[in-house]
């Protein structure tokens, strides 16, 4: 299994959230480090404002794929089933404490 990790730090230049709040040099922001490429691909320069929006985007995204999964796209793509284990996971961890 893959490990994902939720990180917080404070931005050293404008940023953007996903939910188009703009975050200023100096304030806090979430990114998501993943050591799985399927993961990576998806959060790749991805900020979120608050654990909220991390939530939100997480939820969107299984919701996506939850439509996709089906038995047909299975003989294309075998790997949703660990996608969508993986973006559980990150949407447990913006529940931890503070969420």
């Amino acid at each position: 299994m893959s490990a994902s990790f939720i990180v917080e730090s404070e931005t050293t230049q404008p940023e953007k959230c996903r939910c188009g709040v703009r975050i200023a040099p100096g304030q806090k922001l979430l990114r998501v480090e993943s050591v799985s490429l399927t993961s990576d691909l998806l959060f790749r320069g991805q900020v979120f404002c608050s654990a909220r929006c991390l939530r939100q985007f997480c939820l969107e995204s299984m919701e996506t794929l939850d439509g996709l999964d089906t038995p047909e796209s299975n003989a294309v793509v075998a790997d949703f089933h660990e996608f969508y284990t993986g973006l559980t996971e990150i949407f447990s961890a913006a529940l931890g404490p503070g969420a």
